[in-house]
C-alpha cells in the first residue's frame, strides 16, 4: 500500500494502484475515510503507526465493497482503542451481519449494486477455517480440482487463501491468480460504476501495473483487450499497452492472459504476444482464428 502525503495532515493511501482510503490528522488523532479492499487491514495500521497517530474514528462513506472491505478486520483489531465508527443512516443496514438489502420505499425497485454482501469469500484472511473450507468444498475440492487459476478477484484475498492452503490449515487445490488490467475508459457496464478499476492509458503505465502485480506475488497478468459497454462501441487496448505488460510477466516466467469481446480485442491480444485466450467472443473464436 503507498502511501501519499495531500496535505500537511490528511494523506492517501493507495493499493493495487486505485483503491484508496485516506487518513486525516484531528486534535485527538487520525480520522480513517474508508476501509479499502479486504485484507487492508495491517497496512493501514502500519501506515497510522509511521505517522506516529492513533486511529480514533472510521468514517465510511457507503457501503460498497472497496470502501468497506476491511472495516470488520479493523474494528477487531483495535477493538480496545475506544474507537467510534461513523457513517450514514443508509449505510447501516447493509453493514450488517447479515446485510439487510431492503430498499426504502423511495428508491428504486432492483438489486443493490456493489454492497458489501456476504459470499462467504470475504476477508479470507481471518475467516475462520472450517467456513472457508466449507466453501473450498462446495466450489472446488468435491470436484477433484488440484490446480486452479484465478482470474477475477481481489489480489490480496486471494493470496490470504492460498497462504492457508499451503500451510494445510484449509485443504484446497493450488490456487494461482492473475492480476487485472483494463483499457482507459473501459469500465464494464456489468461492474458496478462506483468501483474503481486498475486502467491503464499507456505502455508505461500497463508495465508499473504488471510490475506492481507480481511483486505482490500474483503468478500471471490479465488483459481486457476488449471491455464491453454494452450499447456503445466496445473499449479495445493498444496492442503497445499489452505487449509492455506481456514483457514484463514473461521477464519472469509468468503468462499473459486475454479477455477477449471482439476480433479486434483477439487481433490486439495475439500481435501483443498474450499467451491464453481466457474464453471466446459472441461469434466464436473458431471464426476468430479462422482470420
Amino acid at each position: 500500500m503507498n502511501t501519499t502525503t495531500v496535505t500537511a495532515n490528511a494523506y492517501q493511501l493507495t493499493r493495487l494502484g486505485f483503491v484508496n482510503c485516506y487518513l486525516v490528522r484531528e486534535a485527538d488523532g487520525l480520522s480513517l475515510i474508508d476501509t479499502g479492499l479486504p485484507g487492508s487491514a495491517d497496512d493501514i495500521l502500519a501506515a497510522a503507526r509511521k505517522l506516529g497517530v492513533p486511529i480514533r474514528r472510521i468514517v465510511l462513506t457507503h457501503a460498497h465493497m472497496d470502501h468497506v472491505g476491511s472495516v470488520d478486520a479493523l474494528v477487531e483489531k483495535l477493538a480496545s482503542a475506544n474507537l467510534e465508527l461513523v457513517t450514514n443512516a443508509r449505510s447501516v443496514p447493509l453493514l450488517q451481519k447479515p446485510p439487510n438489502t431492503s430498499l426504502e420505499p423511495n428508491e428504486p425497485q432492483g438489486k443493490i449494486k456493489g454492497v458489501h454482501f456476504e459470499t462467504g469469500w470475504e476477508d479470507l484472511q481471518h475467516r475462520p477455517a472450517e467456513k472457508a473450507e466449507a466453501h473450498m468444498q462446495e466450489m472446488l475440492t468435491r470436484w477433484g480440482f488440484t490446480t486452479v487459476w484465478d482470474l477475477g478477484s481481489v489480489p490480496d484475498n486471494t493470496l490470504a487463501l492460498h497462504r492457508r492452503i499451503e500451510t494445510g490449515e484449509i485443504p484446497g487445490p493450488q490456487i494461482w491468480m492473475a492480476g487485472d488490467i483494463f483499457p482507459k475508459g473501459g469500465h464494464p457496464v456489468y461492474l458496478p460504476a462506483e468501483m474503481q478499476l486498475p486502467e491503464a492509458a499507456s505502455p508505461q503505465q500497463a508495465e508499473e501495473m504488471a510490475q506492481r502485480y507480481l511483486k505482490m506475488g500474483l503468478d500471471g497478468i490479465k488483459l481486457f483487450t476488449g471491455a464491453y459497454m454494452g450499447n456503445k462501441p466496445v473499449v479495445n487496448v493498444d496492442t503497445g499497452i499489452i505487449r509492455a505488460a506481456v514483457e514484463v510477466a514473461h521477464s519472469q516466467g509468468k503468462p499473459a492472459f486475454a479477455h477477449l469481446q471482439n476480433y479486434a480485442g483477439v487481433d490486439n491480444a495475439l500481435a501483443g504476444g498474450a499467451d491464453v485466450l481466457a474464453h471466446t467472443i459472441p461469434i466464436g473464436i473458431g471464426a476468430a482464428v479462422a482470420r
